[in-house]
């Protein structure tokens, strides 16, 4: 019974650090997925295409961060808001668990691709990253790059968490 309860307090701890883990693998999956989506449908339309935060998945918003939710919608007219006859092409609900996920200022409220794929932020500069955080700290983080291109990559530990 000693030893059960031996292997049980080293493995639990482990346990819930693979959970958190995949939860945040999850995360920054779905946010790459929109990004990827956005950036498609872009060239495949021809019009910019816009993901942006959004907490009641029908407008954009400046407030609080992306953990708060997203949406991606063709944007015709570029402005990084959803218009009336703008079509929403996805609607992401808010992060589950204690995360956050932060935007340089330049994607801060929304980041465009346009219709050759490349990538446009708010800010007017078309690079940056999106970071995804929990309390375990920056070594856990991970990092979504978007470039000038728009291409986009991910990475893991050392982000700069809020």
């Amino acid at each position: 019974m000693s030893v059960a309860g031996i292997l049980l307090a080293v493995a639990v701890p482990s346990f819930k650090e693979v959970i958190s883990s995949n939860r945040e693998t999850a995360e920054v999956n779905t946010l790459v997925s929109a990004l990827n989506l956005a950036r498609s449908e872009a060239v495949k339309r021809g019009t910019p295409v816009t993901l942006c935060q959004s907490s009641d998945g029908a407008g954009c918003t400046a407030d609080g961060g992306y953990e708060n939710g997203w949406l991606v919608f063709a944007d015709p007219d570029g402005d990084g808001s959803v218009d009336g006859g703008e079509v929403i092409l996805r609607v992401s609900p808010p992060l589950q668990g204690n995360l956050t996920l932060r935007a340089e200022a330049n994607f801060a409220e929304f980041v465009s691709f346009l219709a050759l794929g490349t990538s446009r932020g708010n800010g007017g500069a078309g690079n940056g990253n999106f970071r995804l955080c929990d309390s375990r700290g920056a070594a856990k983080a991970f990092t979504v790059n978007i470039s000038n291109t728009g291409r986009i990559s991910s990475s893991r530990g050392a982000a700069l968490c809020p």
